[in-house]
């Protein structure tokens, strides 16, 4: 819970979910929650917010982050083939990236189950 100092993600998320969350990520695979899961158990809330920002801008984070050699190159894998989006919703991109992630969302899952709440 957010005021216990937690933090909300949309995986792939709806409405609903983009408008409830502080972070959207647009993913083809669920490894990048397993990234963002262990960096906020070590960092927490703000190391997550600036590996966002360094994931937004191309930063070498997936070296830095992903300590087992396996992993990290089955990420780096499913990365190159299918980049994964990451933002942290404001105001301002809020409409914007509910338009994205539904758009997303029915290309992944299919349309009939993307429409689903």
């Amino acid at each position: 819970m957010r005021q216990n100092g937690g933090m909300t993600v949309a995986f792939n998320g709806n409405r609903y979910a983009i408008e409830a969350a502080e972070v959207a990520c647009l993913s083809h695979h669920p490894d990048i929650l397993a990234i963002i899961c262990q960096l906020f158990w070590e960092k927490g809330k703000q190391g997550v917010m600036e590996m966002i920002e360094d994931w937004r801008t191309g930063g070498p984070l997936i070296n830095q982050l992903i300590s087992d050699p396996s992993f990290r190159e089955a990420v780096m894998e499913k990365e190159r083939k299918y980049p994964s989006h990451l933002e942290v919703i404001t105001e301002k991109n809020r409409f914007s990236l509910i338009k994205q992630s539904e758009t997303f969302r029915g290309q992944v899952r299919g349309e009939a189950v993307g429409r689903l709440g």
